[in-house]
Parts: structure tokens; C-alpha cells; sequence
């Protein structure tokens, strides 16, 4: 058996190496399987002198003589700023598992070669990661983190709901009602619907609730059943830093409410990740849903102002005073983000 350094004849071995480790470990059900990742990983390491892969290599020449693999980078320490040489992967196949300290081994020379002060190997959690861990132990290495990984998900995002907002919403939608409503013409669209509030009460009320929040615009929208709307899907960070939908429909159908998008070609909920999407606001096969708040009289719903979103029921409904009615607020301020949908 040679323990020596990849050339890029090894990358598509060590490719089929690197994704057999993926796939029989715990990694299988956190990390996508994406060849061309691998391979442009293996390929740096191998081609930039800060990098290094070595390979078990059995000397038959056959398609399958390399049977392991360490790839290690060197970099600063991101807390120190001392050279660290750090790993990336370790896997000698299952039938063939001698060669892996020498593998160590000669990652460790190296890290020494290249004046690294430190070298940080992983195991994993589970498999052969306890008995990987009594080898470093006994090299001298000691444990110093656990490594946790989550999915990043809708959970951890910043909706809130309260419900029973104004102290008589009744009398307020009845004056709501009574405004007169028109156009508004902003940023080169038009917003049909719009009247002002009878007064600053829903404003008021989001400033005791959330000090470190600040209204700066509150608006009454009324949206009848066929109404043309500029956008379907969009999001109002031109506007603020959140918005506040409190809905005001006296009895509104079923499926009424405020659903939120994500970006199928980026996965994005909001407008500061996501790639350009201006001409595809209401074009459906580009998004998919992640959470939708059904509406219910005198429920407000805040969530920053970047997240994309719609009206649940794209056509709108009812005329006049059965017409969909909600009031919408914005402003500055951070909201507080995490743990799921924060329902007060």
C-alpha cells in the first residue's frame, strides 16, 4: 500500500470516494449529493498549495487502486490567526481501513512542513466516530466542540399573530367602511382601494406593544371581489423594515389571509437573498409556499417587510361592505426572529 499525494488523474476516484462517505454517514440526511461540488473541492485542494489530499493507493492500477483519502486545507485561524491545518475529508473504504493512520500520519507531517501550529481532524457522531475518536486521543488529540446542525426553516423566521388588537373593533371597522376610498399612485403603480385610517389607534397600539418599533405609515385597503392589484406575489421593503396587516373583515371566507413564498430557484424567503425576480412576481411556478395566516376579524400579523408574500385569495372577494378590508402598517425597528411562529 502507498500512502502519496492526489493528482487530478485521482479527482473522479476520489469524487466516488468522497460520496460513498457522505452517503453511509450521518451526513446522508443533512448534505445534498452534489458531484460537481465535490469535485471542484477535491480539485482546489489538490491544485492550491494550501491544500493537500492523500490517497491509499493498493499499486494494482485498476480503477478502484485508490481505497482512501485525507484532504486537509491550511488556513488562519479565524480566532487566532495562527496556520492551522484543518480537514475536510477521511474515508478509507470499509474493506480496506489499514491505511488510515497512515493517512494521519502523513497529514501531520505536512501540517508540520508547512509551519501549521495546529491540526484539527472531526469524527463523526455515529459509525466508527467513538473508535475514530480514541485513535486521536491517543495521538494527543483532545476533543474541544461538538459540531450541531439544523435545516435553516420557516420556524426560524419572524411572524407574529396577535389577535384582539383594539379594545372595539366593531365601531372601528364601521368607521373604517365609512372612508372614502380611491387610487394611490406610488413608485409607478396603482393601488386601488386605499383610504386613511379614522384614526392612529392601530398605530398606537403596535408602538405600546413593541416599543422598539416605530409606524411610520398606516393605510386602509379594501379589495372587492375581480380587483386589479399590481402584484400577486411581492414583498414592501421599500417601505420599511416591517409590515403589519391587521384584518378587519367582519365574516371573511374561507382561505382568507396572508401566505408567504419562497424562491424555488434560490430557496429565498426574502427579497435580500434572492436573485432578481421583477418580471416573475405572479408567475406561480417560480414560488412555493411555506406558511400561510388565515384571517380572522381583528387579528394583526407582523413580519419584516422583505419577506415575499400574497393575499391568500388571489381574486379578492365581496363588494362594498362584504368587501375584503384590512389595514396595513409599516415601519422601522427590529423584530424579533426565531422560534417558530409566535402566536400572543
Amino acid at each position: 500500500m502507498t500512502i502519496r499525494e492526489a493528482t487530478t488523474a485521482d479527482v473522479p476516484r476520489l469524487v466516488a470516494l468522497t460520496r460513498r462517505f457522505i452517503a453511509t454517514s450521518g451526513y446522508a440526511a443533512v448534505l445534498a449529493d452534489n458531484p460537481a461540488a465535490v469535485t471542484a473541492l477535491v480539485t482546489y485542494l489538490i491544485e492550491d498549495p494550501a491544500g493537500l489530499v492523500l490517497v491509499a493507493d493498493t499499486g494494482t492500477g485498476a480503477e478502484d487502486a485508490v481505497v482512501g483519502l485525507l484532504g486537509v486545507a491550511l488556513t488562519p485561524s479565524l480566532y487566532s490567526g495562527e496556520r492551522v491545518v484543518v480537514e475536510t475529508i477521511w474515508w478509507v473504504e470499509p474493506a480496506a481501513r489499514g491505511p488510515g493512520l497512515a493517512l494521519l500520519r502523513a497529514a501531520e507531517r505536512w501540517a508540520a512542513e508547512q509551519g501549521a501550529v495546529r491540526i484539527e481532524m472531526m469524527a463523526p457522531v455515529d459509525g466508527l466516530g467513538p473508535r475514530v475518536g480514541r485513535l486521536y486521543q491517543r495521538r494527543g488529540y483532545r476533543a474541544v466542540e461538538t459540531h450541531y446542525v439544523a435545516p435553516v426553516v420557516p420556524a426560524m423566521t419572524a411572524l407574529t399573530v396577535v389577535d384582539d388588537v383594539l379594545p372595539d373593533v366593531t365601531a372601528y371597522v364601521a368607521a373604517a367602511r365609512a372612508r372614502p376610498f380611491g387610487d394611490l399612485r406610488g413608485n409607478g403603480l396603482v393601488f386601488h382601494g386605499m383610504a386613511v385610517p379614522p384614526d392612529d389607534s392601530v398605530p398606537q397600539a403596535i408602538a405600546t406593544r413593541w416599543p422598539a418599533l416605530t409606524p411610520t405609515l398606516s393605510l386602509l385597503r379594501q379589495s372587492p371581489a375581480g380587483q386589479v392589484e399590481p402584484h400577486l406575489i411581492h414583498t414592501d421593503d421599500d417601505m420599511g423594515d416591517w409590515t403589519a396587516i391587521l384584518y378587519l373583515t367582519e365574516t371573511p371566507p374561507d382561505g382568507d389571509g396572508t401566505t408567504f413564498y419562497r424562491q424555488r430557484a434560490t430557496g429565498a424567503l426574502t427579497s435580500a437573498a434572492a436573485t432578481a425576480v421583477d418580471a416573475a412576481w405572479d408567475d406561480l411556478t417560480q414560488w412555493e409556499p411555506w406558511a400561510t395566516v388565515p384571517a380572522k376579524p381583528h387579528r394583526l400579523l407582523l413580519f419584516p417587510s422583505g419577506y415575499f408574500h400574497a393575499r391568500a385569495l388571489p381574486e379578492n372577494y365581496g363588494a362594498g361592505d362584504t368587501a375584503r378590508l384590512i389595514q396595513v402598517t409599516f415601519g422601522t425597528g427590529a423584530l424579533a426572529s426565531g422560534g417558530g411562529m409566535l402566536w400572543v
